[in-house]
């Protein structure tokens, strides 16, 4: 009788304890649940994406309640439109940004939401907002190859395609440097600069970069997409270097690239209007040697090239369109 009340009383104690889950975050479920939820990971490819979560948010942030501005971010990274509105409504403030400095233009952007981010764009969200890394949304849009996110915020705001981030990048490094093709070729149609003249020394140091690190990639589509745009003198050039060498992109492109040197070699001629002469002007490329048009007139018999065919060294009356007494010059390949 004794046992049979000790088993009965060891029973209610156990029914009356508490439960080990009950010390623990209780279960969420909905906006709440993926507030917590880590976010998804990304290619080892990559370039660091701006926009992308640090070790501490793809932890998740520990037990706490959810507060408006969370919910409000979650809905324009989740592409939630019209719930990214009636919040607004609701009294979101459009501007908040979360622990990463980001704005929910950046996380629309990142995430490939282009009609969210329209909605934030036309509802006055600032186009130029900063994160931690100094990034604006087109750089966490052209870094996921988001191409109609960067559509939206180029017409939005054009001259957020030359801003730079603490890192010294541009939009248009994350696209080359990710493999975005098509969101490279927009972002450098879309600089908003008259002509090569005003476009900043930083942007050509950045482009020259590419096209040499396009050749030596053997990417092509690369290689013809700077060569194809405005800017495309900033891909060559005898005053450039790579580890204390002369830069040799054109002499590369020759080989690799015949017909794509050919377009850049007709970049280079013009044909004046009226007088329908042809000028060349080839001062961009390694070996900027010419024979004055006097000497070919004085009577001598001299060659149109200023090398020599046999061993293609510069010949002694040939004179350099730039002059910087380089010896390398005086030996061509």
């Amino acid at each position: 009788m004794a046992a049979q009340h000790s088993t009965l009383q060891s029973r209610e104690t156990t029914r009356n304890a508490p439960s080990c889950s009950s010390t623990q975050e209780p279960r969420r479920s909905g906006l709440q649940a993926e507030i917590h939820r880590a976010p998804p990971g990304h290619a080892e490819h990559e370039d660091e994406c701006p926009g992308r979560p640090s070790e501490d948010q793809r932890l998740g942030p520990g037990p706490r309640e959810p507060k408006q501005g969370d919910t409000f971010h979650l809905a324009a990274k989740s592409g939630l439109r019209d719930t990214c509105l009636l919040l607004l409504r609701k009294g979101a403030r459009l501007n908040a940004a979360n622990k990463q400095g980001q704005t929910a233009l950046h996380l629309s952007a990142y995430h490939g939401h282009h009609s969210v981010a329209k909605l934030l764009i036309k509802r006055g969200i600032d186009k130029r907002a900063t994160d931690d890394k100094g990034s604006v949304a087109l750089h966490a849009a052209a870094c996921k190859g988001n191409l109609e996110c960067c559509r939206v915020l180029v017409e939005a705001d054009r001259v957020s395609g030359k801003e730079k981030n603490k890192r010294d990048r541009y939009p248009f490094d994350y696209a080359f440097n990710n493999g975005h093709q098509k969101v490279f070729q927009f972002l450098l149609q879309s600089l908003p600069f008259k002509g090569f003249a005003t476009l900043p020394q930083g942007i050509q140091e950045k482009l020259h970069s590419h096209t040499h690190k396009a050749l030596k990639e053997r990417n092509k589509s690369a290689v013809e997409t700077i060569v194809e745009s405005m800017w495309w003198e900033a891909g060559f050039g005898s005053t450039k270097r790579h580890e204390e060498q002369p830069c040799s992109n054109f002499r590369e492109l020759i080989k690799l690239y015949p017909s794509i040197a050919e377009k850049v070699m007709n970049k280079c001629t013009t044909t004046c209007p009226t007088t329908r002469f042809k000028s060349y002007d080839f001062r961009i490329f390694e070996d900027n040697y010419f024979i004055r048009r006097e000497k070919k007139r004085s009577g001598l018999d001299l060659p149109q090239s200023p090398f020599y065919q046999d061993s293609w060294r510069v010949m002694p009356f040939a004179e350099e369109m730039v002059t910087d007494n380089l010896l390398w010059k005086k030996e061509h390949p």
